[in-house]
C-alpha cells in the first residue's frame, strides 16, 4: 500500500543521505517538512536528537501518533520561529521534497530562518528541488522504476497516477516551483550560506537536484 511507498522512499533517502553527510551519534537533526515521521524514526538511532516540524496540522498528528515513543524525537512549534530558544542550534537541517512547493520568496525567508538555527559548520540538505529543464513524465518513470526495485509497485503505481493528477492541476493552477542553481548560488549568497550541489538527488528522482547550504566556520 501507500504506507509501504512512504516507508521504502525514507529508507533509500536516508541511506543516501548517509552516503552523502557523515551523521554524527551527537548531532542535533531538524526534518523540516516531517511528513509521516517516516525519515525521523530512520534517522533517530544514528543521530543524537531529531526534532520534527511540518506545516500540515495532520501529519503533525500522524508523526506524533507514530513517534511518541522515540526518546530522542522531538516535536518543535515553528508557526513562530522566533520563539524557539536561541540557544538550540542544529547540526543539520533536512529539507526533503518540500521546497518544490514554496514560492522562491518563501523558500529565501525560510533559509534566513534556518540559517539562524544553524550550528557553525552545520548543514541544511534540501533535495528534491526541481531545476527548469525537469519533466514530469521523467519523474512519473523513476517513481515506477523505484517502485518495481523496492517491490512496492501497486501502492507506488496509485502515488504516481495521483502524483500525475496533481501535476496536471497544478500545472493549470500553481505550477511547482523550478530553481536553478543559479538561483540556489543567489539564495545563499543572500543568506550567508555556502552552496554545492551533489552528483545525484537523494530521492529516486533522478532528473532533480540535492543542494547543501553550509554555515561557514568561525
Amino acid at each position: 500500500g501507500t504506507e509501504a511507498y512512504f516507508r521504502e522512499q525514507a529508507r533509500e533517502y536516508v541511506a543516501n543521505l548517509e552516503c552523502a553527510i557523515a551523521l554524527n551519534p551527537t548531532a542535533q537533526v531538524l526534518d523540516f517538512g516531517c511528513g509521516f515521521g517516516f525519515v525521523a524514526e530512520l534517522l533517530a538511532p544514528k543521530v543524537g536528537q531529531v526534532f520534527l516540524w511540518d506545516t500540515s496540522p495532520n501529519m503533525r498528528r500522524r508523526a506524533h501518533r507514530k513517534l511518541d515513543c522515540h526518546k530522542n524525537i522531538r516535536f518543535l512549534d515553528l508557526s513562530e520561529p522566533q520563539a524557539i530558544a536561541r540557544d538550540l542550534k542544529f547540526d543539520l537541517i533536512v529539507v526533503n521534497s518540500v521546497v518544490q512547493y514554496m514560492s522562491l520568496e518563501r523558500f529565501k525567508a525560510c533559509l534566513a530562518i534556518w540559517r539562524t538555527m544553524l550550528a557553525a559548520r552545520g548543514h541544511i540538505v534540501v533535495s528534491d528541488l526541481i531545476p527548469p529543464d525537469c519533466k514530469a513524465v521523467v519523474d512519473i518513470v523513476d517513481l515506477l522504476k523505484f517502485s518495481i526495485r523496492r517491490h512496492v509497485f501497486g501502492g507506488a503505481l496509485f502515488q504516481a497516477m495521483r502524483d500525475l493528477g496533481r501535476y496536471w492541476r497544478m500545472r493549470h493552477g500553481c505550477p511547482l516551483t523550478r530553481i536553478s542553481v543559479e538561483d540556489l548560488n543567489d539564495l545563499g549568497k543572500h543568506a550567508s550560506l555556502s552552496v554545492s550541489c551533489l552528483v545525484s538527488n537523494l530521492t529516486y528522482f533522478r532528473g532533480r537536484l540535492t543542494a547543501v547550504l553550509t554555515h561557514p566556520d568561525r
